[in-house]
């Protein structure tokens, strides 16, 4: 048996350059695009949809589908445009088998010119987890957070493009 620790914890920021109100609703609904990267093909899960199917606020469930399976979180903390966090509940990864529990969550800080969304997702594995799992497991995190946040610019682009087509129109 050894000592290491059991808990991982992968944090991201990144800068968008819109309102918060723009990247509030990309949290609980958003299709990613189907770009891929090397981890992806070495069998990191790509995630393809998160949804809110049966409404927002604390206690709703989310709901987020990768290429490999389906991932249903509880939503813990829920205050729009600033805090979402939530912990997973059940999952059908095969990837996930020593995975005891995962909580994440998004603190969006406004800027003067955008919002910086500060992503932690904190991951407690079981004791006889292998560290080369769960080496494999931090650099997963880390290209999802990436893939994520990266999918959530191209997003927050198109709503502001959008908008300002509309406006146009007017």
């Amino acid at each position: 048996m050894t000592d290491r620790p059991r808990t991982l914890l992968v944090r991201t920021r990144r800068k968008f350059p819109v309102p918060a109100s723009v990247v509030w609703p990309l949290l609980g609904n958003s299709k990613m695009d189907r770009s891929n990267s090397l981890l992806f093909r070495l069998g990191v899960p790509q995630p393809l949809e998160c949804r809110l199917p049966a409404g927002e606020g604390v206690g709703a469930e989310r709901e987020c589908i990768s290429d490999q399976g389906t991932v249903h979180q509880r939503i813990l903390e829920w205050i729009p445009d600033h805090r979402l966090s939530f912990r997973m509940e059940t999952n059908d990864l095969p990837s996930a088998k020593g995975i005891e529990a995962i909580e994440d969550s998004f603190d969006l800080e406004p800027t003067r010119d955008g919002v910086v969304v500060d992503r932690r997702t904190q991951v407690r594995v079981a004791p006889d987890y292998p560290l080369r799992k769960r080496v494999e497991l931090r650099l997963g995190l880390q290209q999802v957070h990436r893939y994520v946040f990266r999918n959530w610019q191209r997003l927050a682009r198109e709503s502001i493009s959008t908008a300002e087509g509309r406006g146009k129109g007017s």
